[in-house]
């Protein structure tokens, strides 16, 4: 939960006496080659130059281009889904034991473990930590969706097989094209993803 994960950050902050965004630029961010993303809020002028506007539920342009949160941790990360991806396959190949860059082969087993269960939930049937897991395998795939008040994001990979997909949208009102372009992208590639009810 959001909640949660403010409690890290403040955790983070005061254990290592780092700024939060600083704390994952040196461990994350620049260990991964994530050059276009960063915590730091506002967005430094050299981003914000390449970032799209935001577009609230009416299709309006968010005022100031931008809406800023003061949970960095919990939807603060400005990112590109070219710099997400680069994330999301150093923890599949951690996974599967190719490397130990960011978090260790134990780390990202037990993140990728179910934790408790999700009932009704159309994307996942368990949570793992930060992300929702569903089927086993081959066929083990996590999940992890965002939004703010002007934009979506939908991360989906097969930790087994290294495949995934990562989507954005710069609209509140982008949440069925991301799946929709999901449901697309796993019929090509004839991933195991049932679209929901």
């Amino acid at each position: 939960s959001n909640a949660d994960y403010a409690i890290l950050e403040l955790l983070i902050r005061d254990v290592t006496g780092k700024p939060f965004p600083t704390f994952m630029q040196e461990t994350i961010l620049g260990p991964l080659g994530m050059t276009s993303s960063t915590y730091d809020q506002p967005l430094p002028p050299d981003l914000r130059a390449r970032a799209a506007i935001e577009h609230d539920h009416l299709g309006e342009a968010v005022p100031g281009d931008r809406l800023h949160t003061p949970l960095r941790a919990a939807g603060g990360l400005w990112t590109t889904p070219s710099d997400m991806a680069r994330f999301v396959i150093e923890l599949m190949d951690s996974y599967r034991g190719k490397s130990q860059q960011v978090l260790d082969r134990a780390m990202t087993s037990e993140m990728f473990s179910a934790q408790i269960g999700i009932p009704q939930n159309p994307l996942a049937d368990s949570a793992g930590l930060g992300i929702q897991l569903s089927g086993e395998g081959k066929d083990l795939s996590m999940v992890h969706t965002g939004s703010t008040f002007g934009s979506t994001a939908i991360v989906w990979a097969y930790p087994e097989t290294g495949q995934g997909a990562i989507i954005m949208t710069n609209s509140a009102t982008g949440s069925l094209l991301r799946l929709e372009t999901l449901i697309g992208i796993a019929r090509v590639f004839g991933w195991p993803l049932e679209p929901g009810p």
